[in-house]
């Protein structure tokens, strides 16, 4: 028999023998009613443990199984009790292992406790109707869903930043892999097409220099090259993407967003030059050469994710903008310049640094023109720079025009105050070409697909 209890101790009357023994309990109290006699003194060891506490008269036990006879009200375990329980084992672990895999740790646990919560109430609303179920084995596995998916988690979450730092620890620095790891939902590894900013760089006459060192120091002055220029692309918390011979190529903008990765690529590029003039004073004393790098900067879209084989893939960039960055790295050599960069960046940048137009150009493997700029410093540096490239803008108007006389006296006038200007050196010269030699259509955009 499962009673069910009427209540606490003393839920039913309670006197004592001497009390009625000396009249002082009135007859009425006991008439017609069953009286159970038994002692409830505690150290007489007739105390029982039931629902109620630990300490309950064994003839208050006996009390409420008459009572529950006299009105059929004890407590039932009917046949599907079982089979209740099992389903809801089974449906509570099950609901919650689904749901709890897509929920962070704190609004997971918010769930546990609404569903430990809900089985109490149903087990609670059974037993108000006579029936007993089991509230401790489903309230369990409550419990061991969320353990248990917590853990699986935890172990999950921690092989994936193990992987992510193994992928990324060589191609970003160190505070941009952190962030990768506490925040992973700003990662995107899955081929995607984005607005990115990619810088190439490479040594200026490299191979005339590979061939006079010896291997040994080639290879010394590559690593210290490299060193450098690694640093500083992680300074701006750029990611390498390669390196491909003495080129370096980085990425700004991905894998975590940076909405100003077109001023870092740019910042990058001139700490390039600036650290590798800052090696030449060491090389030279050592007799090494002073090595010169070209910059090409561009920013467009452009697809960026995992890309391989099955066997060996690589975190990267591919698109137009990736070439058309490539092809203005080059474009270094036709003017003389360290840095060049496209006409999205300078729209991006043009308030932190000094940009000038150098040319419209045409490059291998694109059709249309393409508006070129040589990115000179950061605002501020240098006033005298705004002076000169009003003067460079003026010549690069005429020279458009096809007043070619007027834009080499305006460019001869620049070189006067800048002997070194390279741009303005080979524009001077173009110039003088074009008035020797007219062309019968003047076509004022450059065509360096010879150059590129």
């Amino acid at each position: 028999l499962l009673i069910n209890y009427a209540g606490p101790q003393r839920s039913f009357p309670h006197y004592s023998v001497a009390d009625v023994l000396a009249g002082k309990v009135p007859p009425e109290a006991l008439r017609d009613k069953m009286v159970l006699v038994g002692a409830t003194a505690i150290g007489i060891y007739d105390m029982r443990v039931v629902p109620f506490g630990g300490d309950y008269p064994g003839v208050e036990v006996h009390a409420n199984v008459i009572d529950n006879i006299l009105h059929q009200q004890y407590l039932q375990r009917p046949g599907w009790a079982a089979a209740a329980d099992v389903a809801a084992i089974l449906l509570l672990a099950l609901a919650l292992g689904l749901l709890l895999r897509r929920l962070r740790p704190l609004p997971g646990l918010g769930l546990a406790v609404a569903a430990l919560v809900l089985w109490t109430y149903a087990s609670y609303f059974a037993f108000t109707q006579g029936y007993w179920l089991s509230e401790v084995y489903p309230g369990l596995s409550v419990v061991l869903s969320y353990l248990g998916v917590t853990v699986y988690r935890f172990m999950g979450e921690e092989r994936e930043k193990r992987v992510v730092k193994e992928a990324f620890q060589t191609y970003v620095s160190a505070a941009v892999v952190d962030e990768m790891l506490r925040d992973p939902g700003k990662l995107k590894l899955g081929g995607d097409k984005q607005v990115l900013t990619v810088l190439f760089s490479d040594i200026r006459g490299f191979t005339p220099v590979s061939e006079r060192l010896a291997p040994d120091l080639l290879v010394r002055l590559l690593n210290e090259y490299f060193t450098e220029m690694t640093d500083v692309i992680f300074r701006q918390e750029g990611l390498l993407d390669k390196y491909i011979g003495d080129a370096v190529m980085a990425v700004f903008g991905a894998p975590l967003p940076q909405p100003d990765h077109p001023a870092r690529a740019c910042e990058t590029a001139l700490g390039m030059v600036e650290a590798l003039r800052g090696l030449h004073p060491r090389w030279a004393a050592e007799g090494l050469p002073q090595l010169r790098a070209r910059v090409g900067v561009n920013t467009g879209p452009m697809v960026v994710g995992n890309l391989g084989s099955e066997r060996r893939f690589e975190y990267t960039v591919v698109g137009d903008s990736v070439n058309l960055a490539a092809r203005l790295e080059q474009l270094n050599n036709v003017y003389g310049t360290d840095i060049i960069i496209g006409e999205a960046t300078r729209e991006a940048v043009a308030d932190r640094f000094i940009c000038r137009e150098l040319d419209l150009v045409r490059v291998k493997g694109k059709t249309e023109q393409v508006r070129v700029y040589e990115l000179l410093g950061r605002q501020g540096e240098n006033g005298a720079w705004r002076e000169r490239i009003a003067l460079f803008e003026a010549a690069l108007q005429a020279y458009r025009q096809g007043q070619w006389a007027e834009a080499l006296a305006l460019w001869e006038k620049l070189l006067a105050l800048v002997p070194d200007d390279t741009p303005s050196q080979v524009f001077a010269e173009r110039c003088r070409r074009l008035l020797r030699e007219p062309p019968r259509s003047w076509d004022p955009c450059w065509d360096a697909t010879a150059a590129t």
